[in-house]
């Protein structure tokens, strides 16, 4: 999709703490907290999907730490991230909570306000969160880092 756009500088790397291999055969075992890549020039934007519950508080911290360090003043950061039900959970917890159980992983799920806040501590400001489609487990946080 990205080819379309000459001129845009794309990296990316993985975060999860443990993951099955492509083949489902045998556990890989990668850091809990990812690397930031080194980066010639500022970055506009930074994406997490999909991830944040994957790293204890501290490491999420750190982590946002990081990509602020890379990120041009006023670049966006642009996180979706898995939020616990208020309510009766749906019949996709419980699968997903084995999943990760039998893989090793122990997920760390933070409130909409928790996410907030950190995002707000590492030097970004938050624009506005909103809840996915219809789905309130999943929320965005859109977030420009401060000059």
């Amino acid at each position: 999709m990205l080819s379309g756009f000459s001129g845009f500088l794309t990296q990316g790397f993985e975060s999860w703490s443990r993951m099955i291999s492509p083949d489902f055969t045998r556990p890989r075992i990668f850091e809990a907290m990812p690397d930031i890549p080194n980066v010639s020039e500022p970055v506009h934007m930074a994406l997490m999907l999909d991830m944040a519950h994957f790293l204890t508080p501290d490491e999420f911290r750190q982590t946002l730490t990081k990509i602020r360090a890379v990120m041009a003043p006023g670049g966006t950061l642009i996180l979706r991230a898995i939020i616990p039900p208020a309510a009766k959970p749906t019949r996709v917890w419980p699968i997903e909570a084995l999943k990760l159980k039998l893989k090793g992983v122990v997920p760390h799920y933070l409130s909409v306000q928790a996410i907030a806040d950190l995002i707000n501590k590492a030097d970004f400001r938050m624009e506005y969160t909103k809840v996915s489609g219809n789905n309130p487990e999943t929320v965005w946080f859109v977030a420009k880092a401060s000059p």
